[in-house]
């Protein structure tokens, strides 16, 4: 869809897989949540987003929202979902009205979780496909885009009919979205992006340059007209700031949440020496290119 609306969408959101794969989501609602979130501040985890908008940025009915158990009553039974209604005072040409405010809980490490880019939004494919699509990629192995499972076990971890999984994979073979293994599936779908988990060394020097940045914004707000936070910092502010190359660096990425990291430990083994792995050890196939472009 190379003319998609402009959206209030961040470029990317991550979901903890226990919402994934909530047996109280279809398949669709599982898309329907992505593009929720996809509106939800990256911080906090809040969006006032109504389902009317929703609706309109999912390209569907609202009356599709409110069937026997409504989307909203969904995932007010989920624990990854806060819901807070508040009321809203009329005036005298509006009627009171009762506004949603839904908080995604965040995910914590360890605990499994999915990055998803908002390219993912532009996949053409019906929304029940792509719920389809983001299980697959909460069960797929470890930092990789591979499922290896049975059509019997993929069936109970994603709570779908092993028919309507076949159904889906003709279709998504067809469009280059998945290729069919022997052993599994292998996702080829854009958007997604596996997660590879920091070690203990990794989170130490990351929090080591986040202290950095930190004393290097308190410095610059000391005689800086307006001051600067690490929680609002833009890549403009980067250059006001004078850090040095490295700490520079890893301002650029923590800005995004590290969402153009491929991998993690790589980076901080670059910050740290300078030197990336992979030009380290040429010869290792499996080490991975730091930046995703």
């Amino acid at each position: 869809m190379a003319n998609s609306p402009k959206l209030p969408f961040k470029s990317y959101t991550v979901l903890p897989n226990s919402l994934i794969l909530n047996g109280l989501l279809c398949t669709t609602d599982v898309y329907r949540v992505f593009v929720l979130s996809l509106t939800a501040d990256k911080i906090t985890g809040l969006t006032d987003t109504t389902i009317i908008q929703l609706a309109n940025f999912v390209r569907e009915s609202p009356f599709n929202y409110e069937n026997k158990t409504s989307f909203t009553d969904k995932l007010r039974a989920s624990n990854d979902v806060e819901i807070r209604t508040v009321p809203i005072a009329g005036t005298a040409t509006t009627n009171p009205i009762k506004r949603n405010y839904y908080k995604f809980r965040l995910p914590i490490d360890p605990e499994p979780f999915r990055m998803i880019h908002r390219e993912f939004y532009d996949v053409d494919v019906e929304h029940s496909i792509k719920g389809y699509l983001i299980r697959l990629f909460s069960v797929s192995h470890v930092n990789t885009m591979f499922c290896g499972y049975s059509q019997r076990q993929l069936a109970k971890l994603l709570h779908m009919s092993t028919t309507t999984m076949r159904k889906y994979n003709v279709i998504l073979i067809e469009k280059g979205l998945i290729v069919e293994l022997e052993n599994g599936l292998l996702l080829t779908c854009p958007g997604f992006n596996p997660i590879i988990m920091k070690t203990p060394e990794t989170k130490k020097t990351l929090s080591a340059y986040k202290d950095n940045l930190e004393v290097s914004i308190s410095s610059y707000n000391q005689s800086a007209t307006i001051a600067l936070s690490i929680d609002n910092l833009k890549q403009s502010d980067i250059q006001n700031l004078k850090l040095d190359k490295s700490t520079s660096t890893f301002a650029h990425y923590f800005i995004d949440n590290f969402s153009k990291v491929k991998n993690l430990n790589s980076l901080a083994f670059y910050l740290s020496t300078g030197v990336s792995r992979k030009t380290q050890h040429k010869e290792a196939e499996t080490i991975s290119v730091i930046i995703m472009v």
